[in-house]
Parts: structure tokens; C-alpha cells; sequence
């Protein structure tokens, strides 16, 4: 049996939920190379998304279910308001339309008006007290976007993911010819263009090697079946990519996994000569058969702000992006060796989980501070497992049940944000609207509520993938929609290229509705508005409040974060306070409310 068809045979025997959550399903192939059987899970249990969570213990899921919070019904207006000063900033994406210069010099002083129309609609609208989306203003009588915002640089993010690892979407085999390598490239960017999409996340180095001209990394086996073996007449995959790609104004981001070098498919034997783990064998782990670098080395890290400095310095790329894997998910009975390496430079941390999330956020923030400096303007980004922590009451965490990236992959994102690392966050949110475990809608709001006020923007991973077992005409409508209204979201990207191809339940369909027009996401300003309660329900030992806010403001329970509309809007369900006062704060003011029992 074939490595693909022990994939889908995988996929076809596990329930519902059950389906393996795998933002590149390269973890669900080693799984079909080992040949071994998912666990059955109890009801109602959180599914296990990746391959190596098939051999997590029982004794590592997350008993009972924490209340619901932070899970605000979306709202029926979704104003925005317009443009000030300290807001928190939207992504700056870079457009490189260098073939287009002409028509941004003819478009200039219409543009130039079209704004100051803009401004006076805005404060017309304002004044009126009027609450219809001001995207509504940036269109022609037809309902149509206006053209020149269509070039907007802060424009929705409507990306898809493009998987390398064991030729999942490119090349579709190895060995292909340098003719036949571009005519793949081409049919992804007429796929993004035929389903409204903008942004493509190119999976340019799958494990410790590229799919691009590198000095640090070697050619990719994905190409030719050989690490080091360069394409056929010196073919550059994200060269190639970028070229088309910009030309129609889609944006390309270079999708990097740094830890991971080997897999079952590509033993540590079979890497080149010069790939820098064979090269620095003592800079690596085992772990399951499988190979990976291990962060605890400074020499680790510092080889993977190299690779992501050479990517923004060479190429002209919109973005970097790093995955949910950094240490390696959990298996039974293997030990993640790296003890000695704590007993050297971890002896500041009591605890070895606390020193590799350590090492893990000066990965992420060398990285970055690389960038940076090579290109500024190169946006970096996190889509991390989608449950940082379930609640427990102490720790912050969702109202989930599942695995958490933070106990298990030693991936604390919340610190990446506090440290302003990154750009962007994108979890990886591959469950249903209304799924128990980990629903859509609850973990929309908690990872708004994170990003609030720091300058980091939200996008949402979504699980095209799933979309013929979900069988369902309105899912990813339903949460592209949802999403939008949340004050911190700025776009969507999609894991599953060939579910789109294939047009898997009507995928397409839902992204042509759900992208009709185009949507423009602007900063916010003080709208001066008090914060007021419009409901609370006072249940057990919690209240759901539902009220309004400013939206430019943080809000604030206590010392939690609440989630807010673009609208200022805001409900969630918090804890019962002692003194039956609910008390929030805004803008260095506190508003008191009574709770009446009914």
C-alpha cells in the first residue's frame, strides 16, 4: 500500500472528530509508515489532532468540562470606526507591484479624492448616528468595491496553505520537470484567484532543507527524491511563486518548519552531506525515530534566525511563518533527551518544561529581531495549535478540553505576544462552530481577547480539510463571518489545498459567497462611548453579561481581558464576584453594576 493511500485509509476509518487536525500531514504519514492505530476516544473527549497524539497517554486529557467563557454572540451591525491615532496597527501588508507603477501614478489623485469623500461619508455617517458597516462606503452604486481599495494594503487576509512535506500539495510527485514544476505553481494561484483568495503560505522548508536557493539549507527531496539535488535546470520554486504570484497581486509568505529534520520517510541517514544537522549531529535529538534540532543549543536557534534572515534578505516575501511544531508532540514511552544541555544552560529554571518554552520564545524572538533587520517591512507570524491552556481557573485558559500547546509542544504564544515577537497569530481553530471540547466560537474570542491591545493581529486557521466529513454547505461561511465581526481579526487561512481543488462539499461556493466583496480593515478611534450592561444572567456561580464599550479601549473584568466587536460590543460569562457587583474597566474608569438575582 501506497504512502498516500495508508493516509486516506487513515482518514476514512477515524469518526467525525477524530480526523486528523495536521496543518501539513506529514505527522498523519509517519503514522501511516509506522502502521499504528488510533486510540477510540470517549465522548465528547477532545480529539487528538495530530498523528503523534495517537499515543498520548489517557492520563494526559483534560477531565471534565470547564464553564464557557469569553463566547460573545456575534453581532448584527458590525461598524467600524474610522481612522485616529494610537490604534492598535493592522497588518501592514507589503504590496510589491512593481509592474503596476504606471497605474498607481494615473490612479493618484483620484485616490487622493476618493479619501477625502471618504472621510466626509464618515463623518456624515457618524453624525447620523447611522451603525452600517463603513465598509459599505468604500463601494461603487453597483455594491461593488471601488478599485482602488481592492490595492488596499491592510485588505482582508484570504490565504491558503500550500504543503510541501511528502509532496502533499507541491510538487504533486518528485521529479518533475522544470515546465512541469511551473504549471503546478500556476494552477495554486488560478485556485486562489478562481475562490477570491489573496495570500498564499508556501511551504518552503518542510525539514531543514529549501525549496528555494539557499546557502544555509539544502535542496529539498520533495523535488527530485534526493536532499541536495538541485531541480532540474536550477528551478527556484518561491522564486518562480513570488514572480506570478505578485503580478496578481497575491501575497506569498514563507512557510518554515525550524525544529523538525528527519522524518520516518527521510531518515537522518538520507539527508545531504552538508545539511547543517548532519553536519552538527550534537545539535539534534531523537525522538521517536524521528529527528529534530534541539532548541536547548544555542547554535540551534541561532541556525534557524540565520535561515529566516536569508529568506527576507533574498527574497522578496510578504511574511514568514512558523506552525505548531516546535518540540515534538508527545509519544509513549520516549524521552526527549536533553537533560544534559538543562544541566548546562537551564540552571537559572527549576522545572525543564519552564526552560524549553524558554528556549522556544528565543527562537521565535531571535527570529524575529533577524527579520527585522533585514527587512523590516516582512511580516512574522505564529499559527499555533489552536488551545494554549484550558481553563482551570487559574491559568487564563480557554473554556476547552484538549491538548494544550503549552504543557505539550512547550509553546507559550501568549509570551511571544507579551514580547511583541510577532506580527500575527494564526491558531489553528480546525473544529466546528459548536463542537463541546473546543468550540469555534469560544477560542475565536479567547485569542482575540490576547492579542487586544498589543499590536498583534488575529488571523484564523481553518479547516478546509474537514470539509467533506463535515458535509455541511454553511460551516466555513458561518465562521469567515463570525470572525470578521471580532475587533482583532484580520483575516483567514486555509489548511487543505486539494479539498479546494476538489471543491469538497461545496467549499467553493462557501468561500465565493463569504468573499464577495472585498473588506478593508481600518484603526479604531475613541468613539467616547461609556460601557453599559444591555443583559445579565445570573447563573450558579457565574454571570453572562452582554453590553457595549469603546471600542478603541481595552475592557477589562478584574485583570482579564475581555473580547470586543468592531463595534464595541461585548458578552461573555465571568465569575460571580462575592459582593454581587459586576465592576469593568475602561480606560482608567470603572463602571459598577449590580447584579439582580432573579
Amino acid at each position: 500500500m501506497g504512502e498516500k493511500d495508508k493516509i486516506d485509509q487513515i482518514f476514512n476509518e477515524l469518526p467525525l472528530d477524530e480526523t486528523v487536525n495536521e496543518p501539513e500531514a506529514d505527522r498523519l504519514a509517519d503514522q501511516a509508515e509506522a502502521e499504528v492505530p488510533l486510540p477510540a476516544q470517549e465522548e465528547d473527549s477532545m480529539p487528538l489532532p495530530h498523528k503523534e497524539h495517537a499515543l498520548v497517554s489517557e492520563n494526559m486529557k483534560t477531565d471534565g468540562v470547564v464553564p464557557l467563557q469569553e463566547n460573545g454572540q456575534a453581532s448584527e451591525e458590525n461598524t467600524v470606526p474610522p481612522v485616529v491615532q494610537e490604534a492598535p496597527p493592522v497588518l501592514p501588508a507589503k504590496r510589491r507591484q512593481k509592474n503596476e507603477f504606471h497605474f498607481f501614478a494615473l490612479a493618484l489623485v483620484p485616490l487622493v479624492l476618493l479619501i477625502l469623500l471618504g472621510g466626509v461619508l464618515v463623518v456624515i455617517k457618524l453624525t447620523s448616528g447611522e451603525s452600517e458597516s463603513l465598509f459599505s462606503l468604500f463601494k461603487d452604486s453597483s455594491g461593488e468595491p471601488m478599485e482602488a481599495f481592492m490595492q488596499n494594503a491592510d485588505r482582508e487576509i484570504r490565504g491558503v496553505y500550500v504543503a510541501t512535506a511528502y509532496n502533499i500539495n507541491y510538487p504533486s510527485k518528485q521529479n518533475r520537470n522544470q515546465n512541469q514544476l511551473k504549471r503546478e505553481l500556476d494552477h495554486i494561484i488560478d485556485t486562489c484567484l478562481s475562490n477570491r483568495l489573496n495570500t498564499i503560505y508556501f511551504q518552503v522548508s518542510p525539514n531543514s532543507d529549501a525549496l528555494y536557493v539557499s546557502d544555509i539549507l539544502p535542496y529539498s527531496y520533495v523535488l527530485t527524491g534526493t536532499e541536495g539535488k538541485e531541480p532540474p535546470g536550477g528551478f527556484d520554486p518561491l522564486a518562480y511563486l513570488l514572480e506570478q504570484a505578485h503580478e496578481k497581486n497575491i501575497e506569498v509568505h514563507a512557510w518554515v518548519n525550524p525544529v523538525r529534520v528527519s522524518t520516518e520517510s527521510l531518515s537522518f541517514d538520507r539527508l545531504s552531506a552538508d545539511n547543517p544537522a548532519r553536519v552538527h549531529p550534537e545539535w539534534t535529538v531523537e525522538y521517536g525515530g524521528v529527528v529534530y534540532y534541539n532548541l536547548s543549543h544555542p547554535e540551534a536557534r541561532a541556525l534557524q534566525a540565520s535561515v529566516c534572515a536569508e529568506l527576507a534578505e533574498k527574497y522578496d516575501i510578504d511574511g514568514i511563518l512558523f506552525d505548531d511544531y516546535f518540540y515534538p508532540y508527545p509519544k509513549e514511552n520516549e524521552t526527549f533527551d536533553d537533560e544534559e544541555e538543562y544541566s548546562t544552560y537551564g540552571s537559572e529554571f527549576d522545572d525543564i518544561a519552564d526552560y524549553r518554552r524558554h528556549c522556544t520564545t528565543e527562537m521565535v524572538k531571535s527570529c524575529y529581531e533577524a527579520i527585522k533587520e533585514k527587512a523590516p517591512d516582512c511580516l512574522f507570524g505564529i499559527a499555533p495549535f489552536g488551545i494554549w491552556q484550558n481553563d482551570d481557573g487559574l491559568n487564563g485558559g480557554s473554556a476547552t478540553k484538549g491538548f494544550e500547546s503549552y504543557e505539550s509542544l512547550y509553546c507559550d504564544t501568549l509570551d511571544f505576544i507579551k514580547q511583541g515577537c510577532v506580527d500575527y497569530v494564526a491558531p489553528q481553530l480546525y473544529w466546528q462552530m459548536d463542537y463541546n471540547a473546543a468550540s469555534y466560537t469560544v477560542l475565536c474570542h479567547w485569542w482575540n481577547a490576547a492579542v487586544e491591545g498589543t499590536g498583534v493581529n488575529l488571523l484564523i486557521s481553518h479547516a478546509a480539510y474537514k470539509a467533506a466529513d463535515w458535509a455541511s454547505e454553511t460551516e466555513f461561511v458561518e465562521q469567515v463571518s463570525y470572525a470578521e465581526k471580532i475587533k482583532n481579526y484580520r483575516g483567514s487561512i486555509f489548511y487543505g489545498l486539494a479539498a479546494i481543488e476538489g471543491n469538497d462539499a461545496g467549499i467553493t461556493s462557501q468561500l465565493y459567497e463569504v468573499y464577495e466583496s472585498e473588506r478593508v480593515y481600518i484603526d479604531f478611534y475613541s468613539t467616547g462611548e461609556e460601557v453599559k450592561l444591555t443583559s445579565v444572567k445570573s447563573e450558579g456561580d457565574t454571570v453572562w453579561i452582554e453590553g457595549t464599550s469603546d471600542v478603541f479601549y481595552s475592557l477589562y473584568y478584574g485583570e482579564k481581558r475581555l473580547s470586543q466587536q468592531k463595534d464595541g460590543s461585548f458578552s461573555c460569562t465571568v465569575a460571580k464576584p462575592a459582593d454581587g457587583k459586576i465592576c469593568l474597566k475602561q480606560n482608567e474608569r470603572e463602571y459598577v453594576f449590580p447584579i439582580e438575582e432573579s
